[in-house]
């Protein structure tokens, strides 16, 4: 029997978040005269621990790549906005750092991993969306998009014929991109493109459950679609407290939670790393997007707390 020490160390560290955000609603600490210096060191730090952890695992623990990736993304974010550069290529990172571990993953056992670069080629084509979203047209976006998506499920089926499931994803995307081509793309069509490129993914889950793997690239796009959505003027008032962003993260975490709950039929043991950082995430953006609920912030963390520490001071069997 042992315990589950990753449980209890983010248990310790959202409950420090909720005494944080109880000293600063008391008065004792004021997070808006802490500088962005500041939380760039505490990001490359956080980063440092992670990587570090998956050069111990002999490179095989590869989603503690996760939250390595993601917070040397946070410190470049906070950098680079203090520079003035513009906001499209900060929001970008975030998704070329979470295609990183999805290559690694591939790179280290490309026989059994190759479903990896799915995810990793979603997120690398969201990220350059993002990225140069202004100055392209929306129509060649959509096409792009469907086409760099669709066009490798395709080849999947081309190298191996019995792999019929992936022409379900792959034709559904790529002849919409044959439509997007047709079409002018208005505003109301690029903001549902990620649900409908989520779409085949899901199909391919409920279709054929031990392709796992597809519920990340159908989590990642589909909650970054809805956060997308969020942002539309007449919904601004949903943006306050960094909401959009937050739903997201959690999104991402569910999806990935999700996949470790299935850890013991399928090898999905490794997506806690990702659902706990994904929570996290959310919880700080929480934390510095708070103004007037922090007492809702504070019960959340110390609950939150609590249970990550009962459930990781609850033994577990060691298997032989």
């Amino acid at each position: 029997m042992k315990k589950n020490t990753e449980s209890i160390y983010w248990g310790v560290l959202l409950i420090l978040a909720a005494l944080a955000v109880l000293a600063q609603k008391l008065g004792y600490i004021d997070f808006s005269h802490i500088s962005n210096t500041f939380w760039t060191w505490v990001f490359v730090g956080v980063a440092v621990v992670f990587f570090l952890r998956y050069l111990f695992s002999k490179l095989k623990e590869w989603g503690f790549l996760f939250p390595a990736t993601i917070f040397t993304a946070l410190a470049f974010i906070v950098t680079y906005a203090d520079r003035g550069v513009k906001g499209e290529f900060l929001g970008s990172l975030i998704f070329i750092a979470v295609a990183i571990p999805f290559i690694v993953a591939f790179l280290t056992n490309i026989k059994t991993n190759w479903w990896a670069l799915i995810p990793a080629f979603a997120c690398s084509v969201l990220a350059f969306i993002i990225n140069y979203a202004s100055s392209i047209r929306g129509e060649w976006i959509g096409a792009l998009v469907m086409f760099s998506i669709g066009l490798p499920f395709l080849l999947v089926f081309l190298v191996n014929r019995s792999q019929r499931w992936a022409i379900i994803p792959g034709g559904i995307l790529v002849a919409i991109g044959l439509i997007s081509l047709a079409s002018m793309a208005g505003q109301w069509v690029a903001m549902l493109v990620p649900f409908i490129i989520a779409i085949p993914f899901f199909i391919v889950y409920l279709v054929q459950p031990k392709h796992w793997w597809a519920l990340i690239p159908a989590g990642i796009i589909f909650f970054s679609g809805l956060n997308g959505l969020m942002t539309l003027p007449f919904l601004s008032g949903l943006a306050k407290f960094s909401l959009p962003a937050v739903i997201m993260f959690l999104g991402w975490a569910g999806t990935f939670y999700f996949l470790w709950l299935k850890r013991n039929q399928y090898p999905t043991a490794w997506a806690r790393v990702p659902a706990m950082i994904f929570s996290i995430v959310a919880v700080v953006l929480l934390v510095l997007g708070a103004t007037q609920s922090e007492i809702g912030l504070i019960a959340l963390l110390f609950i939150g707390g609590i249970f990550l520490l009962v459930m990781g001071l609850r033994p577990k069997k060691v298997l032989q």
